[in-house]
């Protein structure tokens, strides 16, 4: 998703032009993926046994 974020931000920006939530959520969601994305990794490594950095 993070590679067609404005992409996909200007195709709804032009389909939805009322609709602010849409392009409130499209603008923040890749803010708040990469940190869980970082979390569930480092909770899947410590799962696996491996050593703590």
């Amino acid at each position: 998703m993070a590679r067609n974020s404005p992409l996909a931000l200007a195709i709804c920006a032009a389909a939805f032009p009322s609709e602010t939530v849409v392009l409130l959520i499209l603008a923040v969601g890749p803010l708040i993926e990469l940190p869980v994305l970082a979390v569930a990794a480092e909770f899947r490594l410590r799962m696996r046994g491996y050593p703590q950095s």
